[in-house]
């Protein structure tokens, strides 16, 4: 799923979905269909699969005129847009989202970290959207940062790196039991706008 985005000049509404096909000769061909489009074109937000909900949630970014709040869900399904009643407590873009389980286990819960306001600075906000109750909290990222890089490791939000205002980082951090700890290990240098995927343990079990 390609949702959004900007080619230059202006931010995009568009969602388009890269399907596989099966051919006659068993052969798999790719194709691009373009699915219904956001209510508000964006840039510089994030998106993520919320895996209770089977919905991909659509958090800030920006259009040609503002930094948004708002939040849009899209059903995989039907291809279906909506503009939900949530509000981010923070107008940010250029943070990262990450999908995970409330310390309980039983809930889906929505991190938005850090991000720029409409001066490019970099923030340390820590939205966590819980749209199963739904309620907002928050707190700090140990460092202000924006392009950080984000994956979930062993069940906790963790962020590598990112722009902060004390400069480029090289630190990781997680989100574990309530709080954000940095942990000990460091990239070998700073990283911005890059991606992290996840690998599971037993990867190479199936190999």
């Amino acid at each position: 799923w390609i949702v959004g985005g900007g080619d230059g000049v202006h931010a995009l509404p568009y969602v388009q979905i890269l399907t596989p096909e099966v051919t006659s000769t068993g052969d798999i061909h790719w194709n691009w269909r373009q699915s219904s489009d956001l209510v508000t074109e964006r840039y510089g937000h994030c998106a993520v699969f919320h895996h209770q909900l089977q919905k991909i949630y659509v958090l800030a970014g920006r259009n040609d005129e503002e930094i948004l709040t708002s939040v849009e869900v899209i059903d995989p399904i039907t291809g279906e847009v909506q503009d939900e009643d949530y509000t981010l407590s923070h107008a940010r873009w250029g943070g990262n989202c990450q999908y995970f389980l409330s310390q309980e286990g039983n809930r889906g819960l929505i991190g938005i970290m850090g991000g720029m306001d409409s001066f490019f600075l970099p923030h340390a906000n820590f939205d966590v959207l819980d749209v199963t109750m739904p309620s907002l909290n928050y707190t700090d990222l140990p460092w202000s940062a924006s392009g950080q890089i984000g994956a979930v490791t062993d069940g906790n939000p963790t962020i590598f790196g990112g722009f902060s205002l004390l400069g480029f980082q090289n630190r990781v951090a997680s989100f574990v039991d309530g709080e954000w700890k940095v942990l000990d290990e460091r990239m070998s240098s700073s990283r911005v706008s890059g991606l992290a995927v996840p690998v599971p343990t037993d990867f190479l079990d199936y190999c």
